[in-house]
């Protein structure tokens, strides 16, 4: 997968929390910690975590990690860890208990969720309680199939027909002819919006609306709509009605926020204001809050 990280490292990428550091960072610049310390290769086990400012549930949430993505565990205190995730190196704070560990091989990942919000049922029958919801594109081991229901071991049953084997890929053979980021964002509408979520099953913030519809494009890229910036090559910024068809997938960056367009005048966004992902007239976006600071080509 391609990679296209921030060259710039700041606190939020870098495994260095209350004088507690990775032991690959000893020695660098600015870093003096009191306690260095290696880390372990790990997978999540819950459908979603928050990852926090501090080890306390009680603190900011910073961002989110999904079943069976990978992240790098430093031991902290008590029952928390200080936490780098894999696909965009952010850094937080979770349970350790909401971690498998990768002492031994993790079972092979077989499909991807295809709806927005799976439910995770307590066996393979819809009379049965529901626990959980999985988002889209969470990728998942299937161990076996019983009418028409999918046992994912560890969290429970799906649909059958909310997964597809990872080998057919994020889209369905219609939506082909042209995958950009604006295409896959437009899969995720009506998502409530939610802080430093980044599951659609639970909700998403701004710059997770990106990250998403990047990775459905096999592309890795930063969390935060400041760190997307650095995404492609820089644009002119396109005044209301300037935001024609060859525009489409281009990055709009506002003070904190981001919007993908989708050409013919439309954005596509996670809108606090909204309250979910929605389309909106770029007059409008632009009415509330001004022309953007930086527009970004990236295809």
């Amino acid at each position: 997968m391609e990679t296209e990280m921030q060259n710039v490292v700041d606190k939020r990428v870098l495994p260095f929390r209350d004088g507690l550091a990775a032991v690959h960072l000893r020695g660098s610049a600015g870093i003096n910690a009191r306690f260095y310390v290696e880390g372990s290769a790990a997978r999540v086990k819950k459908p979603q975590i928050f990852l926090h400012e501090e080890p306390d549930p009680r603190s900011s949430r910073v961002s989110m990690l999904n079943l069976n993505e990978k992240a790098v565990l430093y031991p902290h205190r008590s029952s928390w860890v200080m936490v780098q995730c894999e696909h965009d190196s952010y850094v937080g704070f979770a349970r350790t208990e909401d971690f498998n560990l990768s002492e031994r091989p993790a079972p092979v990942l077989t499909h991807r969720v295809t709806a927005l919000s799976a439910l995770v049922y307590a066996g393979p029958s819809h009379t049965l309680p529901t626990f959980e919801r999985l988002g889209l594109w969470t990728e998942v081991h299937v161990a076996r199939l019983q009418n028409g229901f999918s046992e994912i071991p560890g969290v429970g049953w799906v649909k059958e027909d909310t997964l597809l084997p990872l080998h057919r890929g994020f889209f369905e053979e219609k939506e082909l002819d042209y995958v950009g980021p604006a295409t896959a964002a437009y899969k995720m509408l009506g998502v409530p919006y939610v802080w430093a979520a980044r599951s659609t099953a639970l909700g998403l913030d701004c710059s997770a609306l990106v990250q998403l519809g990047f990775h459905a494009l096999g592309r890795k890229v930063p969390r935060d709509a400041d760190m997307q910036m650095s995404l492609g090559k820089e644009a002119e910024v396109p005044k209301p009605g300037e935001l024609g068809s060859w525009t489409r997938d281009q990055l709009l960056f506002w003070e904190g926020h981001v919007a993908i367009s989708l050409g013919r005048d439309y954005v596509v966004h996670a809108s606090g204001n909204a309250g979910r992902v929605i389309t909106e007239r770029y007059e409008n976006v632009v009415d509330e809050r001004g022309l953007p600071i930086v527009a970004r080509d990236v295809n």
